[in-house]
C-alpha cells in the first residue's frame, strides 16, 4: 500500500512600522484685545447704547470714568421756610426717556483686583462774587448697581444709606473688592419708577425740554436741603464742585 504524505505549511503575516521622522515642528496662534469704544449705556436698560444730553467723559484706560452727572436745581423762588429741592433728571438725544442721575464706571484691566468710587463736595454752593448758601447739604440716596454682566455676584457692593454731604470730605459710594467690578457698571441714585416726577409749571402743566421736546423730570433720590435762616440773592446762581473719585484698590 502507498502512502500519502501531505504536508501543511503557514505563513506568517507580520507588519512592520514605517519610517518616523527624527524632528517636529511648532505653530502658533495668537490675539490682542483692545479695550474697544468708550459708550455710554441706559443705567436701566445697560444693553442699549445713549447719548447723555451733557455728553460723556472722554477717559482713556482700562480702568475709568465714562460718565459723571451735572445737578441741575433749576430756578427756585426765595422762602423764609426750609426746603427741599431735587434736580432734574438726566435726559437723552434719541427716544431714551428720562433716567435718575448715575455714574458710570468700566473696568477692563483684566486683574481682578476691584475699585472704589467716592465722591467730594469741594466747597458750599456759591455765587461768582462769593455769596456763599450758608447750611445748604447736598444728599444722595436709593443708590443700586447694573449691568450687561449677568453674573450678580460681580456687582460692586453699594453703600445704601443716604449719604449726607460734608464739605470737602470725601463719600464713599461704591466699593468693587478682588473678582468683582469688571466690564462697565453703571451706579444709580434712583430710578424712574420710584424716584422720578414730573417738573410742572405754576398752571399745573408739563415742563417740555426746550430742544428735545421731552417732559422734564426731577430726581427724589438726590436732595439739597436750604434753611430758611439762608441769605439768597435773586437773580444770582450758586454754584458747588463735586470730584467723583475711581481708584484701585491698594
Amino acid at each position: 500500500m502507498k502512502m500519502r504524505w501531505i504536508l501543511a505549511t503557514s505563513i506568517l503575516l507580520i507588519a512592520m512600522p514605517l519610517n518616523t521622522l527624527a524632528a517636529s515642528q511648532t505653530g502658533g496662534g495668537e490675539i490682542t484685545f483692545t479695550e474697544g469704544p468708550q459708550a455710554i449705556h441706559d443705567p436701566e436698560s445697560p444693553e442699549t447704547i445713549v447719548i447723555p444730553e451733557d455728553g460723556m467723559l472722554e477717559n482713556t484706560g482700562p480702568l475709568r470714568l465714562d460718565y459723571v452727572p451735572t445737578l441741575q436745581f433749576r430756578v427756585q423762588q426765595i422762602l423764609a421756610i426750609d426746603e427741599t429741592y431735587s434736580p432734574q433728571a438726566v435726559n437723552f438725544i434719541g427716544d431714551t426717556s428720562a433716567r435718575a442721575q448715575f455714574v458710570q464706571v468700566t473696568d477692563v484691566r483684566g486683574t481682578g483686583s476691584g475699585w472704589t468710587l467716592s465722591v467730594c463736595q469741594e466747597e458750599q454752593f456759591k455765587t461768582s462774587d462769593g455769596e456763599t448758601l450758608d447750611g445748604a447739604e447736598l444728599s444722595f440716596g436709593a443708590s443700586w448697581p447694573n449691568s450687561t454682566v449677568t453674573d450678580r455676584s460681580q456687582e460692586p457692593t453699594i453703600f445704601q444709606d443716604v449719604i449726607r454731604m460734608t464739605v470737602g470730605e470725601t463719600q464713599t459710594i461704591a466699593t468693587a473688592s478682588p473678582t468683582q467690578g469688571a466690564g462697565t457698571w453703571s451706579i444709580s441714585f434712583g430710578n424712574s419708577t420710584n424716584n422720578l416726577a414730573p417738573i410742572m409749571d405754576a398752571d399745573g402743566a408739563p415742563v417740555v425740554h426746550e430742544t428735545l421736546g421731552k417732559p422734564l423730570y426731577q430726581n427724589s433720590a438726590i436732595q439739597l436741603s436750604v434753611p430758611g435762616r439762608a441769605e439768597k440773592v435773586a437773580g444770582k446762581t450758586y454754584q458747588t464742585e463735586l470730584t467723583w473719585i475711581l481708584s484701585e484698590l491698594p
